[in-house]
């Protein structure tokens, strides 16, 4: 699964934890956290529902500094679990986590540090409280 979302605008467009990630409540098998605040020179612009192998999974769409990142999460029971943290291919970063119930994969041609705090954000979020 190595793709950037199209140019098109996400399914609901917004820069509001509190409108995405309800908006995808009975849409998914699952249910995953976003952060009160991401890394400096990171956005939320919105979120779509989309089908990986027939299994529906969440695209996160943000900017990063300049640059595009999509976020795929999906059930970590669907995902297989990639040999590398962090690859490269043709130009983009990709970037790979799991927590214990999701499968997080990130895509850009951004900084691939600054990925790696989206990432980071990402999945501390999830961790139980």
């Amino acid at each position: 699964m190595a793709l950037l979302s199209s140019d098109s605008p996400p399914e609901v467009i917004s820069s509001d934890r509190h409108t995405v990630k309800p908006w995808f409540d009975g849409k998914l098998p699952f249910s995953f956290n976003l952060p009160d605040a991401f890394p400096s020179g990171t956005t939320l612009k919105g979120g779509d529902l989309i089908f990986l192998d027939g299994h529906p999974a969440a695209l996160l769409v943000f900017t990063v500094g300049r640059h595009q990142a999509s976020v795929f999460l999906t059930q970590r029971s669907f995902a297989g679990t990639p040999s590398v943290a962090r690859r490269t291919l043709s130009g983009f970063t990709i970037q790979y986590a799991k927590t214990q119930d999701l499968y997080l994969t990130v895509v850009s041609d951004g900084n691939p540090s600054d990925l790696a705090l989206l990432v980071s954000a990402l999945v501390a979020e999830q961790s139980p409280r």
